[in-house]
């Protein structure tokens, strides 16, 4: 089966991922890699900074509920008793990253999963590079399960964009592209366009005074062959 790839869709497991780096790779890892320390440092101040601000971030979600809480009750009496109400604890946000004594704020950088994406990809690319180490340090995907062509197709929404054009979205899902076929009401499926990037925009426009009911429906390509089932059909009204 293929690997997913190697960076996390979620925050949190970003967070997990960008932990294990930074603790695992000084030492042996990083003399294997040729990983020097002036990156290690880099690469644990983004740590650091990263983590910062996640907390920040979870901080004022947390806090913002509160706030809304008191809105509520303050202007509506939701979920409490009329009367004097008690103003929620001011938001005290975590410390700055900093080092040395006294301690001096680490200066963040932009771009830091560039960074370590660059570490990552030299790791991999090493003549020494084994599995054992990537699975190790967390840089190698999961298994990825392979489409079932019984059920996988794709999923189609329309939506009226500039000069009343429809644009069909769709989701690229791993695929090449689509084949997109269209009815124009007369009960005919006829070929509109292969798109690789989502979205397709459909330029033709009725004759005025006229209307017209179009269905469209779409396959995944899987390099220029037809993958899976055709998409469930979509429909939008026009008008000339």
């Amino acid at each position: 089966m293929a690997k997913q790839n190697w960076f996390p869709k979620k925050e949190s497991d970003r967070r997990t991922l960008l932990n294990n780096l930074a603790d695992k790779l000084p030492g042996a890892y990083a003399t294997k890699y040729g990983i020097t320390a002036d990156e290690l440092t880099t690469l644990g101040n983004f740590r650091l900074w990263f983590i910062w601000i996640l907390d920040v971030l979870e901080a004022i979600r947390q806090k913002a509920q509160g706030y809304t809480g008191f809105r509520d009750a303050l202007a509506y009496g939701k979920g409490t008793a009329t009367g004097p109400l008690t103003l929620p604890p001011a938001l005290a946000l975590p410390a700055v990253p900093s080092t040395g004594s006294p301690p001096v704020m680490i200066t963040p950088l932009a771009d830091g999963w560039k960074f370590t994406a660059s570490l990552v990809n030299r790791i991999k690319g090493h003549a020494a590079y084994t599995e054992a180490d990537g699975q190790d340090l967390g840089i190698i995907g999961a298994e990825e399960q392979a489409a079932d062509p019984a059920t996988t197709k794709p999923t189609l929404k329309l939506v009226r964009v500039a000069g009343g054009q429809i644009e069909v979205q769709w989701k690229k899902s791993g695929f090449t592209g689509v084949r997109i076929e269209v009815d124009r009401g007369n009960g005919t499926w006829v070929f509109l366009a292969i798109d690789t990037e989502p979205h397709y925009t459909d330029t033709l426009a009725l004759a005025p005074g006229t209307s017209a009911i179009w269905k469209y429906r779409a396959i995944y390509l899987e390099g220029d062959q037809p993958f899976g089932q055709w998409s469930d059909t979509v429909q939008i009204a026009v008008q000339g």
